[in-house]
């Protein structure tokens, strides 16, 4: 049986989103529209209106800044601005849409095992006497949010606001993350590396398309905002 096209916007175009750009040409299935600076989203909502499914690889100031535009066209969307924070008027307004949005700070679906070991840690952290936890996360220098989105992911899944993050930056890092439970006596270390940068552009299009295909896991989602990893928690655990 043949199946039809998935038409997906990618709004932005830098170092991940060429990688969307990338894999998207190798998939016989998608459609690609491709906004940026050159393009802007502002100026072709007719064609925006004509995709299935958006995209949206931009920093976190540029995020901040087409997120009222986002939230009008009321398009189902992958978002995947890191550093951006939405406010309690951005998530009344996107209820009031027809909209699903898949939001994350890290689409790389090794780190969603990283959160599930993160858990498990949380869980049996008591059998390893007066013991504490630390973050560190080290990035590309040119990584504009500091400490990271997923360093702060990592506060949340613990519950805890105190663990101290340490951020580094390097040259052409593009994602390093550690979990340590340490005492006197003893250490434990859970660690995810990012060695390319398109594991990030490979989890947000198989979001796309979970979302944007007829019989993807998530195309009967009601509207609303969902985080990213507790759609693959529903489905996988």
């Amino acid at each position: 049986m043949n199946r039809s096209k998935v038409k997906i916007g990618l709004v932005g175009s830098g170092k991940t989103g060429s990688e969307v750009l990338h894999l998207a040409k190798r998939n016989p299935l998608i459609e690609l529209e491709v906004f940026n600076s050159e393009r802007p989203i502002q100026k072709n909502l007719d064609v925006v209106q004509s995709c299935r499914v958006l995209i949206v690889f931009v920093n976190s100031i540029i995020g901040k800044e087409i997120l009222p535009l986002l939230i009008q066209i009321d398009k189902d969307i992958i978002f995947a601005s890191t550093g951006l924070k939405f406010h309690q008027e951005d998530l009344n307004a996107i209820a009031k849409k027809s909209s699903r949005w898949i939001v994350s700070s890290n689409f790389s679906t090794g780190v969603f095992i990283f959160k599930q070991l993160t858990k498990v840690m949380q869980k049996y952290k008591d059998l390893v006497p007066e013991s504490k936890f630390e973050i560190q996360e080290t990035h590309h220098i040119t990584k504009v949010d500091s400490p990271s989105g997923t360093a702060k992911d990592i506060l949340d899944w613990l519950s805890q606001k105190d663990i101290p993050i340490e951020s580094i930056r390097k040259e052409e890092v593009f994602g390093n993350h550690k979990l340590t439970l340490k005492n006197k006596t003893q250490s434990i270390l859970v660690e995810h590396d990012a060695t390319h940068r398109s594991i990030f552009a490979e989890g947000a299009l198989q979001a796309a398309m979970k979302l944007g295909l007829p019989d993807g896991c998530f195309s009967n989602l009601p509207p609303g905002l969902y985080q990213y990893y507790d759609l693959l928690e529903r489905n996988f655990t």
